[in-house]
């Protein structure tokens, strides 16, 4: 029986980072086969797409193609240029993943108008496409998930954090954050640590995080969250 192909378009490393881990937690990690990739170029460079790496999984029922798109306002043209691929090679499911910043909430309908025009112009009958805008950057995401900064130090305590930084990540809405990476930022300092957004800070943080609590929990409060998991579940199903 051939796999089962997703291709989930984003618009940084930091988001390939996490949907690799998010989707590996919950297809479970020998169940799905995972490629990254990213595009270099484009307009006065060649475009051409670079792999990164490759999971193959010998059991896995599963297999998912991450496309770093290297800026925000790619992620749409991407799926443009590469869904008549993928409909050639057998993806049943396409997912865009872009952040809202630096725009403001006021300009979120008109976004999702627009990503709107782009899913109905890529879906077909064999293939579904759909975009999720972080609202309004995948670390609010990880502000949401408290119980990962314990694991990223010992002194990351939630009373410590409040104390300090003067929200609580836990029970206040971290949506209505302004710039979530610099809230991160902020509250890495409190012991000497920082974000930045290097491979490694990232890896750390998205292993850190607790994804039982993503799935069960903090998915019922992020709109957003929820639809990119909804999507996931309902290509796994």
């Amino acid at each position: 029986m051939p796999l089962k192909k997703i291709a989930i378009f984003v618009e940084g490393q930091t988001e390939q980072i996490f949907i690799s881990k998010l989707i590996k937690e919950i297809a479970g990690e020998k169940n799905i086969s995972i490629t990254e990739q990213k595009v270099f170029g484009g307009t006065s460079v060649p475009r051409q797409i670079i792999h990164l790496s490759s999971t193959v999984e010998s059991s896995a029922k599963y297999e998912a193609l991450i496309h770093d798109c290297a800026n925000d306002e790619k992620v749409a043209s991407e799926i443009n240029v590469n869904f008549p691929t993928l409909q050639s090679q057998g993806y049943s499911k396409i997912i865009g993943l872009r952040d809202l910043y630096p725009l403001s909430q006021t300009n979120l309908p008109k976004m999702k108008h627009g990503l709107s025009v782009t899913e109905n112009n890529c879906t077909s009958a064999s293939i579904s496409t759909n975009i999720v805008v972080a609202v309004k950057e995948v670390e609010t995401w990880f502000l949401s998930e408290c119980n990962h900064f314990i694991c990223i130090h010992p002194s990351l305590t939630i009373q410590n954090i409040t104390s300090s930084i003067g929200f609580n990540p836990c029970t206040d809405d971290m949506r209505l954050r302004n710039h979530p990476a610099i809230d991160l930022h902020n509250i890495y300092q409190l012991v000497g640590l920082s974000y930045s957004k290097r491979k490694n800070q990232v890896e750390d943080i998205v292993n850190c995080l607790d994804y039982t609590n993503l799935y069960m929990n903090i998915r019922s409060n992020i709109q957003e969250l929820n639809e990119l998991i909804t999507h996931i579940d309902d290509f796994l199903t």
